[in-house]
C-alpha cells in the first residue's frame, strides 16, 4: 500500500498487536495530488503450535487531476479503496531455518456500483528463512502489486541487530535502518517499492478512445524516506514521515494490461503522520 503502509514481508520489526491511524499527503505528483487515509490493526497468535500474525488495513486514496483534457470525467480515478487482509505463519526447523507463509487477499476498487469479483485480489507468498544469533536472512517468491499489477515476485531481506541501539535490513522490496535514540525516540530511514491496483467501475469519455467501462489503475512507485517515531506515552506513539515519491507510474489499463492512458506524473515530496496504539499494554514493546 502506497506511502503509509510498510509492507508486512518487509518490516524490521514487524506490525503486531497494535492500532494504527496514519495521513498523508504528496501535493505534487506532476500536476496531480494525491491524500491517503490509512487505518491499520495487526494481532499475532499460535495456529497449530506455529507463530502467527493477522492485519488488516484500510487505505482510502484520494487523487486530484489537473489539466487531463483527454478526459471528460475523471471523477471514477478520483476516489479509491483497498482493503488488505494478511495472515503470515512460521513453521520453525532445527538450526534456525523456518518456512514461512502468508496468504494475502485484497478488495481494490472505487466501489462505485457496490462489490464484484473484479476487485479482488489474491495475494500470497512462500519463503524461507534461516536465523542466526543477530541476523537473518529470508529468500521466497510472492504474488503482490509491488510494481503495480499483481505479478510473481521474489522477495528478499538480510536483517542484523548491529547493536542495542541500531537494526539494518537489506533486500527487497524494502530496505530500511532504525535507530533507537533513547526510550522515546526512534529513527528510521527507509526505501522501498510499492504499488497498488485498482479495479474502476462506472465510464469515462476519452477523447482518443471514446467511451471506456471496467478499466483499471496501475500505480507504482519508489519511496524513500525519513520517519520519527516518538512515544508520548508507553502506549500510544506517534509516528512522522517525510520523503521522496519517485519513478511514479498512474495510468489506466484494460483488464489484458494493455494501456489506455498515462497520467503525467513525476517525483513528487510527501509528508505523512499519524498514531500508534500498542495493545499489548504490559510489555510496552519498542
Amino acid at each position: 500500500m502506497l506511502l503509509v503502509f510498510i509492507q508486512m514481508n518487509g518490516q524490521v520489526n514487524e506490525f503486531q498487536n497494535k492500532i494504527q491511524f496514519q495521513y498523508g499527503v504528496a501535493p505534487s505528483l506532476g500536476k496531480h495530488q494525491m491524500e491517503t487515509y490509512e487505518y491499520g490493526m495487526g494481532k499475532t497468535f499460535q495456529a497449530l503450535g506455529m507463530p502467527s500474525s493477522f492485519r488488516v488495513d484500510y487505505l482510502n486514496s484520494r487523487f486530484t487531476y489537473f489539466e487531463v483534457s483527454s478526459i471528460t470525467d475523471v471523477a471514477v480515478y478520483e476516489r479509491l479503496h483497498l482493503v488488505d487482509f494478511q495472515i503470515e505463519t512460521t513453521k520453525d526447523f532445527s538450526n534456525g531455518w523456518n518456512v514461512l507463509f502468508h496468504l494475502n487477499p485484497q478488495l481494490s476498487s472505487n466501489f462505485s456500483t457496490g462489490l464484484g469479483a473484479e476487485d479482488v485480489i489474491l495475494g500470497f507468498g512462500l519463503g524461507i528463512s534461516k536465523k542466526w544469533n543477530k541476523s537473518a536472512l529470508t529468500l521466497g517468491l510472492e504474488r503482490s502489486t509491488t510494481l503495480g499489477r499483481p505479478q510473481l515476485l521474489p522477495f528478499m531481506r538480510y536483517y542484523q541487530k548491529i547493536n542495542e541501539s541500531v537494526n539494518l535490513q537489506l533486500g527487497f522490496p524494502h530496505s530500511c535502518i532504525e535507530y533507537l535514540v533513547d526510550q522515546r525516540h526512534k529513527i528510521a530511514v527507509h526505501s522501498m517499492a510499492e504499488g497498488n491496483y485498482y479495479n474502476i467501475t462506472g465510464s469515462s469519455y476519452f477523447t482518443e478512445l471514446g467511451d471506456i467501462s471496467d478499466s483499471k489503475l496501475n500505480f507504482s512507485s519508489f519511496n524513500f524516506s525519513l520517519e520519527h517515531q516518538y512515544k508520548i506515552q508507553p502506549n500510544i506513539t506517534t509516528i512522522t514521515q517525510i520523503g521522496l515519491l519517485a519513478n511514479n507510474r498512474l495510468v489506466v489499463e484494460k483488464s489484458n494490461g494493455d494501456s489506455l492512458f498515462t497520467f503525467n506524473t513525476n517525483e513528487s515530496i510527501y509528508f505523512s503522520m499519524g498514531l500508534q496504539f500498542n495493545l499489548n499494554k504490559n510489555e510496552n514493546d519498542q
